[in-house]
């Protein structure tokens, strides 16, 4: 950092790293490190003065993008049901969340976005950049008043509507869908 903003830094924060700066760098790996460190001079907020300890951690965190997984904004919004298709990503952050999950889908956004965030770094990013894979979601209880179908099933469905279109006729199935 003195090497970058200069004796003003140095004046300021003194030669030697502070012990929270030699905490920090002891938990990061070099390639968090350096993705913080590009972060810190593609920012125009540090420009002129380099971030706290606690930002600089934040920069050096992997994002969505970074694992290949959909941004926080495109993961909330299939969370909250806003999207049509649901990334597994999204479905175990919220399978990990437990009963936080329900305030994310019923809250307002102040509230439910942050929360999810938060759950979604967690469980899905993090769980990512250490090595881990996402499983494929099983439902854990299939209701046993609605199971799972079978293509034996929908053949059979297609058929009783052919079978009710023949009967009631075209006519009849559109009048009903002006309703």
């Amino acid at each position: 950092m003195a090497e970058i903003y200069g004796g003003r830094f140095t004046n300021e924060m003194g030669s030697v790293p502070s012990d929270e700066w030699i905490a920090l760098f002891s938990r990061l790996n070099s390639t968090e490190v350096a993705r913080g460190y590009e972060r810190m001079k593609t920012n125009d907020t540090y420009a002129d003065w380099p971030p706290t300890v606690i930002r600089f951690e934040h920069l050096c965190k992997p994002t969505a993008e970074d694992m290949g997984l959909p941004s926080a904004d495109d993961a909330y919004q299939m969370a909250t049901g806003n999207h049509p298709h649901k990334h597994k990503a999204v479905a175990w952050t919220l399978q990990n969340m437990g009963a936080a999950c329900w305030k994310v889908k019923h809250s307002v956004e102040k509230t439910s976005r942050p929360l999810f965030a938060k759950a979604y770094q967690e469980h899905a990013v993090d769980w990512l950049a250490d090595g881990n894979t996402i499983p494929q979601i099983k439902r854990d209880n299939p209701s046993k008043f609605r199971p799972e179908k079978t293509q034996r099933d929908r053949d059979a469905h297609r058929g009783f509507m052919r079978e009710m279109q023949s009967i009631f006729g075209l006519n009849a199935q559109k009048s009903y869908t002006n309703v």
